[in-house]
Parts: C-alpha cells; sequence; structure tokens
C-alpha cells in the first residue's frame, strides 16, 4: 500500500512539473511574438474565449468609427484596419482583431513597442492549481530601463493551456469605445416648452 501511495505521489508529482514547464512555454512564446509585434501569432497563445470576446465588443467599435470625420479617430481607424478591404472587415477573425487593436496601440505608443522589442523575459515562478488554473510570475529585461516583475494568469481549456487577458473584456472594451469617442450616445431630441406668459 505504502508503495502505491509512493507512486501516486511520484506521478501527481511529474503531472505538476510538466504543467509548469508547458505553462512557461505558453509565458515565453507569447512575449517572444509580442514583443516583436507579431501579434495575429501572439493571439494563439490566448484563451479563445477572450479572444472571441475582444472580437465581439470590439470590431462593431472599429466599424462604427470607420465613418467618424474626427481627426484624431481616422487614424486611429486606418492603423487598425490596416489592409483590410471593407467588404471583409466585417469577417475579421479574432486574432486580426486583437492584432488590429494592438498595432493601433503600438502607433500611440512607439517608444514603448520599440522598447518591447528590445526585451526578453524570465518566467520566475509557475503555480498551478488543481482546476486548470496558472499563475505566471516573470521579470522583463529592458534594456535601457533595467529590470520589473509581473505576473499573468493561465488556464487550461479543451486540454490545452492558454493565457487569459491581464484586464476583463469588458474593461478593454469600454476603453477602446472611449478612446474612439464613443462614450456618449445621442438620446431624442429634447424640445423645451415656450415660457408662460402671464
Amino acid at each position: 500500500m505504502r508503495r502505491l501511495f509512493t507512486l501516486i505521489l511520484l506521478l501527481a508529482a511529474g503531472a505538476a512539473q510538466a504543467q509548469q514547464a508547458e505553462v512557461t512555454a505558453l509565458m515565453e512564446n507569447y512575449w517572444r511574438a509580442y514583443s516583436r509585434s507579431d501579434f495575429e501569432a501572439a493571439a494563439a497563445f490566448l484563451d479563445p474565449r477572450d479572444v472571441n470576446s475582444l472580437r465581439a465588443g470590439i470590431l462593431p467599435l472599429f466599424l462604427q468609427a470607420a465613418d467618424s470625420k474626427n481627426v484624431n479617430v481616422v487614424p486611429l481607424v486606418k492603423v487598425f484596419f490596416d489592409d483590410v478591404p471593407v467588404a471583409k472587415r466585417k469577417d475579421m477573425t479574432g486574432p486580426q482583431v486583437f492584432a488590429g487593436m494592438n498595432r493601433m496601440m503600438r502607433d500611440v505608443m512607439p517608444t514603448v513597442y520599440e522598447a518591447l522589442r528590445k526585451s526578453s523575459i524570465q518566467v520566475t515562478k509557475v503555480t498551478v492549481d488543481a482546476d486548470g488554473m496558472a499563475v505566471v510570475e516573470y521579470t522583463v529585461r529592458l534594456p535601457a530601463e533595467g529590470d520589473a516583475t509581473d505576473s499573468e494568469r493561465a488556464n487550461l481549456h479543451e486540454g490545452r493551456w492558454y493565457l487569459r487577458t491581464k484586464d476583463s473584456t469588458a474593461i478593454t472594451i469600454e476603453r477602446f469605445r472611449m478612446l474612439l469617442g464613443l462614450n456618449f450616445e445621442s438620446g431624442p431630441e429634447v424640445k423645451l416648452s415656450p415660457p408662460d406668459t402671464p
């Protein structure tokens, strides 16, 4: 009985180590793709439920903003859609939308993405829970700015590990709505009654 119990513990420990290695590789592959601005490739390492949720919320915003004449919005929309023909924009995939979002952010903050291009990461700790969730802790090395620490969440989905988006998709969608100037909806016209005359 003791030998069986020991075997079970060894198998469990081996499975945990395998999962830690898989999550470490996931984080490293995501960072490699994202830091090189290969955003569609980076999207493949994110939970497809998050990517599809972003597509469902963000693509309609940019389709609406495409009609904007605002001089601040027009270049953002142009970078987001890149070379996607107008007729095919509504059919963009989740990874294409993720890529468009991040191209736009790179266009707004080019120095940040240039620094990312020169960065590297070292995964320092992976904590895997029994319920298929994990936390990845890592150090980012930026040549001109030193090191910074951060963490990401990951989970098992359909037998594969994926990273989760740092913020909820609802928060991200709302930020883009405000960035595109779509945070206010015009309501019905209000007509004031003429003042009473004595």
